[in-house]
Parts: structure tokens; sequence; C-alpha cells
């Protein structure tokens, strides 16, 4: 993704949210995309909202499990959380 793209990102995934509020895996991406913008506490309360929807996920590798394996956008947004504020066990 250009850096540029992250705003129009942010925006479309808001908007999406608004129509399905229950879906986790676009909060995830929400996350991702603040950590990326620098949101700061912003970016930790929607990293901190989408952690609530999967209280499960430790790791980089429960998260590809959870996403597409073997994408390397996986890799991104993980990088994303991991900006946000989300510290997964094993570094």
């Amino acid at each position: 993704m250009e850096f540029g793209n992250y705003e129009t990102a942010l925006d479309l995934i808001e908007e999406i949210i608004s129509q399905f509020p229950k879906t986790g895996n676009r909060r995830g991406f929400k996350a991702s995309v603040m950590g990326y913008l620098d949101k700061g506490e912003e970016a930790k309360q929607a990293l901190d909202d989408y952690l609530a929807l999967r209280p499960n996920l430790k790791t980089r590798e429960g998260y590809k499990r959870i996403f597409v394996p073997n994408s390397s956008l996986a890799d991104i947004l993980i990088e994303g959380l991991i900006k946000a504020g989300w510290e997964p066990e094993g570094g």
C-alpha cells in the first residue's frame, strides 16, 4: 500500500464497520491502518476493540491462520497492528 492510500482505506473501513458492526476482521484492518497512520491512542483503542473480539489472538502465526494463509498482505497488516500497540508473543 502506498502511504497516501491509508486515509482513504480508513474512510472505507469505517463505512463498512458502520454497516456491519459485528465483523471482527474489518476492525483488525482498521487498527492496522490506524497504526500506519500513527494515530496513537485512537489506534490503540481500535486495536483493543479488535482484540476483544479475538481474545485468543496471541501470535503472528495465529493471525495468519485466521487471515489468508501465505498471504503477503497478512504481514503488512500485522506490522500495522504492531504499530497500533499489539505485542504478539514471540516477537
